[in-house]
């Protein structure tokens, strides 16, 4: 299973998940896809930085994606 993900659109929509139990039960669904795909495209990494919590988000994600397959892209370089 593959799964493409946009960097920025999870964090948004995860925000929004705070406030919205149908969009956080939507959000944890995918979050478990994340989890178990077996390759994850996650596009635009990075392009939301800065805050603790995207840090959070990103640390969480690369736990879940530990010695599995994720093909990032991104626009920053690489000392960023």
């Amino acid at each position: 299973k593959i799964i493409f993900i946009d960097w920025r659109e999870l964090i948004e929509r995860k925000k929004q998940s705070f406030n919205d139990d149908q969009m956080a039960k939507q959000i944890n669904k995918v979050m478990a896809e994340i989890k178990n795909a077996d390759v994850v495209i996650l596009d635009d990494f990075g392009s939301e930085r800065g805050t603790e919590y995207s840090l959070d988000l990103a640390d969480a994600f690369w736990r879940d994606r530990e010695n599995k397959t994720v093909i990032v892209t991104t626009n920053l370089i690489g000392s960023d």
